[in-house]
């Protein structure tokens, strides 16, 4: 009595706590509705997130809270002020001078093009990217695409990392360079190191040019030559470490100040490197399937250890109604595992289109608070059950065979529960060894003790709306 008057204390102060919390976080609502013609004037001051829809987006104005576009064609203009995160769909977006962005910035698009300071990172990808002379990227710049090309005054002050078929960069990036292209001219200035990964797809010059009458209905560039190009303009100052199938002497002909790596293996590098290196040597088949047994015994003892320290009276009655009913077991097995993760997905979803709901009604923060809380929860709930079918159940069953098998030898053990269940993860582990129907055993001892569990906690009635006839 005392206990559930504690415990109803206690959810009493929870949820009070929790609508304070709410009270003070949840901002009014000034954006509901409005701007969607996509116009935001100069003089507009919106104090919340920001959602548009529509075909054509011209923001003047200032936007203190989060701010997400979906259009045909977007333009951030000079006098913009945008104060938090940057989420942008569409066909084309360009950025003009002048326009801060003082946020994260995330753009998707055919073409994107930027000409105005960026003070935290960027994430893009399109067709194409381009970097005006006015650009500066205060973080880091990630890129996906077809073509990444930046001005000659454009700057990155930390590192730049992209992957595209080719890329121009003539700006400067005043840390590291990470990038993976087919085609690549260096014009610019790399303070820090370059790492440079050619010829990933192993595309040849006809295989592009075969497309390209496609490619241009997408906005596509003119495809550049294969291969690395440096200027005589530009500098690397760390280390360039480039990877290709041959060597490019226009990349040893820049002598960058932290020396070249060349990663160009050879069919002698290979076979040196695997003769020297016995980790790496193949190993037989028996010797890997000893090897995953002997771990999956381990894995399934230490936590068996666990639960009869934890939980005992609850394995001692999983096992007894493994013994009961097993086939019953095995249905409900079955059941619960579809239920659990498919609900679970459900429970996304929802958790998805309740924060959307949340955001086209301009309480974005109630919204992300209530996103964050239920993502947590949900992988909470997937991770406890995914232990309880990876590992629990086939302890439920194990240590049921081997208390059948210990009470019938000729010196019961009595209550030797650990002497138990080593018996009965070692017989698991043998049997689920078996070639062709190990993993067959595998899932059916699953199913049966998550079935059991099932069965135990509904007689239990610690969840009460597990309560319904099986």
């Amino acid at each position: 009595m005392v206990s559930n008057l504690i415990r109803r204390k206690f959810s009493l102060l929870f949820f009070a706590l929790l609508l304070i919390l709410l009270f003070f976080i949840v901002r009014p609502n000034y954006a509901s509705g409005l701007y969607q013609d996509g116009i935001i004037g100069e003089d507009e001051v919106i104090a919340d997130d920001l959602f548009i829809n529509s075909p054509l987006i011209s923001v003047d104005g200032k936007i203190q809270g989060i701010f997400l576009a979906i259009g045909k064609e977007i333009t951030i203009n000079q006098n913009a002020i945008l104060e938090n995160d940057v989420y942008i769909l569409a066909q084309k977006i360009v950025i003009h001078p002048g326009a801060r962005l003082m946020g994260n910035v995330t753009l998707v698009a055919q073409t994107i093009e930027i000409d105005t300071t960026i003070y935290r990172n960027f994430y893009g990808a399109s067709a194409t990217l381009k970097l005006g002379s006015n650009t500066i990227i205060n973080n880091d710049l990630f890129y996906a695409g077809f073509q990444i090309e930046t001005a000659p005054e454009s700057s990155i002050l930390h590192n730049l990392y992209a992957a595209a078929y080719q890329s121009i960069l003539s700006g400067t990036i005043h840390q590291n360079l990470r990038l993976a292209v087919a085609a690549l001219d260096l014009q610019g200035i790399v303070s820090g190191n370059a790492d440079i990964l050619l010829d990933l797809w192993s595309i040849n010059d006809d295989s592009i040019r075969f497309w390209q009458p496609y490619l241009n209905n997408f906005g596509i560039p003119e495809p550049l030559p294969i291969g690395f190009r440096i200027s005589d303009k530009a500098r690397i100052e760390g280390q360039l470490v480039y990877s290709s199938n041959v060597a490019l002497e226009e990349a040893l002909s820049i002598n960058p100040s932290g020396g070249v790596i060349v990663r160009t293996p050879s069919v002698g590098d290979q076979q040196f490197s695997s003769q020297n290196k016995p980790s790496q040597m193949q190993t037989s088949p028996l010797t890997n399937h000893f090897i995953r047994s002997l771990r999956l015994f381990f894995s399934l003892l230490l936590c068996g250890i666990l639960t009869i320290w934890i939980f005992p009276s609850f394995l001692n009655n999983s096992a007894v109604k493994v013994g009961e009913k097993p086939l019953h077991d095995f249905g409900i097995g079955i059941v619960t595992s579809i239920t659990v993760y498919v609900g679970l997905f459900v429970l996304f979803l929802f958790l998805v289109i309740s924060a959307m709901v949340f955001g086209l009604l301009s309480i974005g923060l109630l919204g992300n608070l209530f996103f964050g809380l239920g993502l947590v929860s949900l992988g909470w709930i997937c991770l406890f059950f995914t232990i309880l079918v990876k590992y629990t159940s086939k302890i439920v069953v194990a240590f049921w065979l081997g208390k059948m098998i210990m009470e019938k030898s000729i010196n019961p053990v009595g209550k030797n529960n650990f002497l138990k269940l080593i018996v009965g993860i070692l017989l698991f582990v043998l049997g689920s060894a078996i070639p062709f129907i190990g993993w067959l055993i595998s899932v059916s001892i699953t199913w049966i003790g998550l079935g059991a569990m099932w069965y135990v906690l509904q007689s239990q009635n610690r969840f009460p709306f597990l309560k319904w006839k099986a």
